[in-house]
């Protein structure tokens, strides 16, 4: 799983304002063993398996079986700060092969469609949404949408990290200690509304005909955080604050 980030501003000793843009991406192989592939599960592994030609079944063309594909989950964001929003894009190889049928429409072999899901905690989730997928058959299944979390759900959460902000505590942009601030004040909280993008999750459903396979499989998420930033009281905890949005709830 690879992660870029690209920091805009500057940390001072006073507050300031400050962007991080990042991009992390998930890439599945159905061309290695089985044993492998950690970052998705399938439906029917016993009848839908792995070979060095990737996922599917061996049957005839004019048979098909309906699977699913679904991905482990992706944290994004910063671990003191997550994303409110982002842009996902998956793409399924190899490419479509189009099949021109008696009256000249011309249709996929490999029809199905891309769901996204978002989680602030890893345990309580968004529901489904349907990603967007070009008209254009000649290319690889590509497809894309947004994420963003409505201000209606962001509401609450902004007035109680700004009160977590203005306390004495050791740093007030620390947004995974005002999570759990949060939720020893009100433990239902998440149940509620879902305030923030810490996680997301992909599934493909659809049909797989007889021997058509799936060699790949490539998601890349692109967001940005940003807004007043003050820095922490302790230089070192933004060295155990590295990596992604971290925080779970049990």
């Amino acid at each position: 799983m690879k992660k870029t980030l690209i920091i805009i501003g500057l940390f001072v000793s006073i507050s300031t304002q400050a962007v991080v843009l990042g991009n992390n991406e998930l890439v599945v192989d159905f061309t290695n063993s089985a044993a492998d592939i950690t970052n998705v599960s399938w439906s029917e592994p016993n009848k839908i398996s792995v070979t060095t030609n990737g996922l599917g079944w061996d049957g005839e063309t004019n048979w098909s079986r309906d699977f699913w594909i679904q991905s482990i989950p992706v944290a994004i964001g910063t671990a003191w700060r997550p994303a409110r929003g982002t842009y996902v894009s998956i793409r399924i190889d190899p490419q479509k092969k189009p099949v021109v049928s008696d009256n000249g429409h011309t249709h996929s072999l490999d029809d199905g469609d891309v769901f996204v899901r978002y989680s602030p905690d890893k345990n309580h989730w968004s529901s489904w949404q349907a990603l967007e997928e070009p008209i254009d058959v000649e290319t690889n299944r590509s497809f894309h949408g947004l994420i963003d979390v409505p201000r209606t759900e962001q509401e609450n959460y902004d007035k109680l990290t700004s009160q977590y902000s203005r306390m004495d505590v050791p740093w007030s942009s620390d947004e995974e200690a005002a999570v759990k601030w949060i939720l020893q004040k009100e433990p239902d909280f998440i149940e509620q509304q879902l305030p923030f993008v810490g996680y997301v999750q992909f599934r493909i459903e659809g049909s797989l005909r007889g021997s058509q396979r799936i060699q790949h499989i490539k998601m890349q998420l692109s967001w940005g955080v940003g807004g007043i930033h003050a820095p922490p009281k302790n230089p070192d905890d933004y060295k155990t604050h590295q990596g992604p949005w971290r925080f779970e709830s049990q």
